[in-house]
């Protein structure tokens, strides 16, 4: 009974652990896109800006 329980636990610890190497790939993933999408909106502000500072130079032709 007492190998069983011992194998028990080690099957849950192995597991525990590959969750959280798990967890920690998803964690990374999650991050790499949430910068992603920061970069695209910072992108699409700077073309905006570029947009302007043309306009206002044809203007100033």
């Amino acid at each position: 009974m007492e190998k069983l329980k011992e194998k028990l636990e080690e099957e849950l610890e192995t597991k525990l652990e590959e969750k959280e190497v798990e967890l920690k790939e998803l964690k990374e993933e999650l991050e790499k896109e949430e910068l992603e999408i920061e970069l695209k909106e910072e992108l699409e502000e700077f073309k905006e800006e570029l947009k302007e500072l043309d306009e206002e130079l044809k203007e100033l032709k």
